[in-house]
């Protein structure tokens, strides 16, 4: 399976992230506090990143890697979770990188985007 890129760095700032999706289903009732059910086994993680390039060069073979390695984004990859320091299978939400764009006068490059991977 591919790995993240080791050019791409992942930044931590206010964008950085995890949000877990629910593993119940709530329903209200006409009298009581509402019941809860847990429905699923597993539940997707949606983690909101901005990955950082040292150049203009590495965030055009990231976008290549994404499109010719990753299968435009369908694929999953190796991806060190920061949280837990865990390897787990990734991969980009809907293949969609944000707006490309240059930092501190062009000598950075950064892309947003949202990873998804399985929890348990």
């Amino acid at each position: 399976m591919p790995a993240w890129p080791s050019y791409a760095t992942i930044l931590r700032d206010d964008a950085f992230g995890f949000e877990r999706e629910t593993a119940l289903l709530r329903t209200k009732t006409d009298s009581g506090p509402p019941k809860q059910t847990k429905i699923k086994s597993r539940v997707m993680v949606n983690v909101p990143v901005r990955a950082r390039f040292g150049s203009q060069a590495d965030a055009l073979s990231f976008i290549d890697w994404v499109r010719t390695t990753l299968n435009h984004g369908a694929d999953w990859f190796d991806w060190a979770n920061p949280l837990t320091s865990a390897t787990v299978q990734a991969r980009i939400v809907g293949g969609q990188l944000g707006r490309i764009a240059p930092v501190r006068g062009m000598t950075c490059w950064e892309i947003p985007m949202n990873l998804e991977y399985w929890d348990a």
